[in-house]
């Protein structure tokens, strides 16, 4: 595994912020950005899980799927999309896991022009 991999990952889901501590501790020159829709996410990945932000990490709270349809207007792109934005209480469709939010066809098209050729979901 190459440390010194480069490149910027878009969180969709912080949960504790282990995934982000890891890569943060791990691959210095990758700039990562978690968003969040729950408040209680970051607080508890700071409280409870040591998660710092640092100047490659950062952890934003809104609407992930929103960031992205956002991300692809502005022209923006990440290497690569991590989704883990789920459900914390029983959906009236009765998938937990993604959120209705990120299989929408808009985020989808959205999601494929941040990622570009190259980048990774």
């Amino acid at each position: 595994m190459n440390r010194d991999v480069s490149g910027n990952i878009t969180f969709l889901g912080v949960a504790t912020g282990g995934l982000m501590s890891f890569f943060s501790t791990y691959f210095k020159n990758l700039k990562l950005t978690g968003i969040d829709i729950d408040p209680q996410s970051e607080y508890l990945a700071k409280k409870w899980f040591g998660y710092r932000d640092t100047k490659n990490s950062k952890i934003l709270i809104g609407d992930g799927a929103e960031h992205i349809v956002e991300m692809a207007r502005r022209g923006e792109t990440s290497d690569a999309v991590l989704v883990d934005a789920c459900h914390n209480h029983a959906p009236p469709d009765g998938i937990y896991c993604p959120v209705e939010a990120v299989r929408t066809p808009e985020f989808l098209k959205s999601l494929s022009a941040v990622i570009g050729t190259k980048g990774t979901f």
